[in-house]
C-alpha cells in the first residue's frame, strides 16, 4: 500500500510532527538545553545520532505532536523564548 495509492488526507493522518531545536557535540550541552525546554513545559527529548563522517551528535527536539495546531502552539512558545525550530514531519 503505497502513499500514492492513498488519499492525501490519509497521509497527514499518519504523520506526526517534531520540532528540532538544537544539535550539540557534547551530551551535557544537549541535556542542559533539554532541561531548559522542560522548564518551559515543553515535551523535550534528546536523540543520539551519527552523521556521515561518523561523528556523534546529540539532537534536541520537542514533540512529537499529533496535529499541526499543537505543534504551532509549541513553536510559538519557542519563538517567544528566542529559540529557533525546524519542523520535522515523520510517519507514525
Amino acid at each position: 500500500d503505497s502513499v500514492a495509492s492513498r488519499g492525501l488526507g490519509d497521509v497527514y493522518k499518519e504523520a506526526q510532527y517534531t520540532l528540532q531545536v538544537g544539535s550539540f557535540k557534547k551530551t551535557q550541552d544537549a541535556e542542559n538545553f533539554k532541561v531548559e525546554l522542560i522548564l518551559l513545559n515543553l515535551p523535550a527529548k534528546n536523540e543520539r545520532v551519527k552523521n556521515e563522517d561518523g561523528e556523534i551528535w546529540h539532537r534536541v527536539s520537542v514533540g512529537p505532536f499529533a496535529n499541526t495546531s499543537k505543534m504551532a502552539s509549541a513553536r510559538a512558545k519557542l519563538a517567544q523564548n528566542d529559540i529557533d525550530s525546524l519542523v520535522l514531519k515523520r510517519p507514525k
